[in-house]
């Protein structure tokens, strides 16, 4: 005798409570890209001492502070953040400006050391996070694509297979022979994704700066990045346009002066960054509104 379940159907489920073994998930564990634990970033930043009305007392306190120092205080760019990210994971981060978010993708990507924390990399990352990133101006589009192979331990015979595959994506081949300086800032963009999409990393992070690129190629990142974690990459991806996220991402962390505010699905992020720039947005105004 066969019986449907459906679901809700709490009728149709067996009772094991009187077996003596248990049904186990064995489905095999989801694989750790990257780990964040307690990752602190703090810059020291100049603070001034005095106003001065003349400029002889100006110079005289730029004398002094010559001989003794400028006062310091200590800005927390990023402030205890911990996260997991998984093989075949986007996970959308999101803030305000000067919420931390590019500082963070320099630290995992060793761009800048952290003050505290530790950083785990299972496996090599491509980083896309500023135009002209990762490139030599004074050498060719071609040069600078055996550049970052090399750079992340690719062999000469391993960038040759996905070098065709990298100049089509880009469409600079009338200029791969030209110095990188020579590219306007789109053509560096398709080609620096094209490279980090490309090349053998297990993770991929992007910043915002495929907004530099038009409609057209933004979407062919879009795909290239959601066949890259259906193939198992794990993607961080920065980016103001919520509706690209939403298509793209499914998990989301939100940053709000340094620290994490929200973690989790990506609908849920989405809803929780828009209620805090809504926030933000009423006490910029009640601030303007103080000062007038």
């Amino acid at each position: 005798m066969s019986s449907s379940l459906k679901k809700g159907d709490a009728q149709a489920l067996p009772d094991y409570a009187d077996q003596d073994y248990m049904i186990l998930d064995l489905s095999p564990p989801p694989q750790l890209a990257l780990s964040v634990r307690g990752l602190s970033k703090t810059y020291k930043i100049a603070q001034s001492i005095d106003d001065h009305v003349t400029a002889a007392e100006a110079l005289a306190a730029w004398v002094l502070k010559g001989f003794r120092g400028g006062r310091y205080q200590d800005f927390k760019a990023i402030h205890d953040v911990s996260f997991d990210l998984f093989a075949g994971d986007v996970m959308a981060i999101l803030g305000n400006n000067g919420s931390g978010k590019s500082t963070l993708l320099k630290l995992i990507s060793r761009i800048t050391e952290p003050t505290n924390g530790k950083i785990d990399l299972y496996g090599r990352v491509g980083s896309l996070l500023e135009v002209g990133s990762g490139f030599h101006p004074e050498l060719t589009g071609r040069e600078n694509i055996y550049l970052n192979g090399t750079i992340l331990g690719m062999s000469n015979r391993e960038i040759d297979r996905e070098f065709d595959a990298i100049v089509e994506f880009a469409g600079v081949e009338k200029f791969l022979d030209t110095p990188i300086k020579r590219y306007s800032s789109g053509m560096s963009v398709r080609l620096a994704f094209a490279v980090a999409a490309h090349l053998r990393s297990e993770i991929l992070i992007i910043d915002e700066v495929l907004s530099v690129g038009d409609q057209d190629f933004q979407k062919q990142c879009l795909e290239r990045m959601r066949t890259l974690a259906q193939d198992g990459r794990a993607v961080l991806f920065v980016s103001h346009h919520l509706e690209s996220c939403r298509e793209l991402c499914n998990k989301a962390l939100v940053l709000n002066e340094g620290s994490i505010d929200f973690m989790g699905d990506i609908e849920a992020g989405l809803e929780y960054y828009a209620d805090l720039q809504q926030v933000n947005d009423i006490g910029l105004l009640k601030r303007s509104q103080a000062a007038r």
